[in-house]
């Protein structure tokens, strides 16, 4: 069987245009679909990305993923199916 990576995205403010009402909605909705995902066995993990890390300096080898100059969009966790 295939399997997947879903990517959780958050993009700023995407849900503030929702009434408290319709964001519960929302929210019960992706709660049901993790259920129901692990209900039929598809659900290998599903994670958020914490927010914890170290800042290692002094090192000679460096990287850099970018350059970005802002981020309106962040991945925040996935679901593995």
């Amino acid at each position: 069987m295939k399997e997947f990576m879903l990517l959780i995205r958050n993009e700023i403010d995407h849900l503030s245009h929702l009434s408290p009402e319709e964001n519960q909605q929302f929210l019960k909705a992706c709660m049901d679909y993790i259920k129901r995902l692990t209900k039929d066995g598809n659900l290998k993990s599903a994670q958020p990305l914490v927010k914890e890390g170290k800042i290692i300096s002094g090192s000679k080898d460096s990287w850099k993923d970018g350059p970005f100059n802002e981020s309106k969009e962040v991945i925040i966790g996935y679901y593995h199916i």
